[in-house]
């Protein structure tokens, strides 16, 4: 993404309490790096619930732990 550029993402789930809508607009900032920022917005069925995860991971120079965090945080949360 260019400087000022951003991208839309968005999304809907379903929870007992109806549908849940989701969106997110990550944009680069002014700083002369790429942006190491990873996001989730999912859901997984687990037994009879169906659960969410929408989270930020802000990458500081750097993406190797938001990128673990997008890969393993919410399985390694369900399996505890």
């Amino acid at each position: 993404l260019g400087e000022g550029r951003s991208y839309l993402g968005f999304g809907t789930g379903k929870s007992h309490e109806g549908v849940i809508k989701f969106g997110f607009s990550p944009v680069k900032g002014k700083a002369n790096h790429p942006i190491e920022n990873c996001h989730v917005a999912k859901f997984m069925q687990i037994q009879q619930h169906k659960l969410g995860l929408f989270s930020v991971y802000d990458g500081h120079l750097g993406d190797i732990i938001s990128s673990y965090l997008k890969k393993h945080l919410f399985a390694n949360i369900l399996n505890k």
